[in-house]
């Protein structure tokens, strides 16, 4: 895995810090743990915008929203947009965390096949214990 270095940039008065997920790099807004999609995505030659038109996404989207009316409060949007009055490497589409593995599975085949690994392993898990308690 590669190392992220962390750098925080402050601009009106809005702290930004480069991070880490899974050894992808992100930029999030430090208020509410948002992420900058939008440069997320630009790393791996992929555009946000052609992610969001997709019927896939509008349908995992509602998802979200409808699990997120049961489970948390979302007062607040799942995806806010910065296009004015911030420097241009801090622009974009700002996602909430939870949307973030969706978004990392759709610009990285690689990271789609660590994260295929790790629900497999939890599904032998599971049958193993299953298993276990049934005999």
């Amino acid at each position: 895995m590669i190392q992220v270095d962390t750098t925080t940039i402050l601009q009106n008065d809005v702290q930004f810090i480069n991070a880490s997920y899974n050894g992808m790099t992100i930029l999030v807004r430090q208020s509410d743990g948002y992420i900058n999609a939008t440069q997320f995505c630009e790393q791996y030659d992929k555009q946000f915008r052609a992610l969001i038109k997709l019927d896939r996404w509008k349908d995992y989207i509602q998802a979200e929203i409808e699990e997120g009316r049961s489970e948390r409060n979302l007062s607040h949007p799942l995806i806010d947009i910065i296009t004015k009055g911030y420097a241009n490497d801090l622009k974009g589409y700002y996602v909430h965390p939870i949307l973030i593995n969706y978004i990392a599975i759709w610009i990285s085949p690689k990271y789609a096949v660590t994260v295929r690994k790790i629900m497999d392993s939890i599904n032998e898990n599971s049958q193993q214990t299953h298993t276990t308690f049934e005999a």
